[in-house]
């Protein structure tokens, strides 16, 4: 299992759109709107590296994100057990 963690910066106005269209995305474990340089913050659970590189690669190829920038990809048990905390 690998999670990955990265956050979106999306065309304004178009905020709401975008989250509850990546909320609903295979992989992708939580998502949150935040405020700030970014507007998405998500969290995204794989089985394997290929996999999350085409979760992310989505992401990237939405209309609506105009960046991205991944802070964490880890297959480790404390970071997992970390997330679980989150939800």
């Amino acid at each position: 299992m690998v999670i990955g963690i990265t956050m979106l910066k999306v065309l304004l106005g178009y905020e709401v759109e975008a989250y509850n269209f990546i909320k609903n995305l295979k992989g992708v474990k939580d998502a949150y709107p935040i405020v700030g340089e970014y507007s998405i913050f998500v969290v995204i659970q794989a089985e394997n590296n290929s996999i999350l590189y085409c979760i992310i690669n989505s992401l990237k190829d939405m209309p609506e994100v105009t960046s991205i920038w991944h802070i964490l990809v880890s297959k480790t048990p404390t970071i997992m057990a970390a997330l679980e905390t989150i939800a």
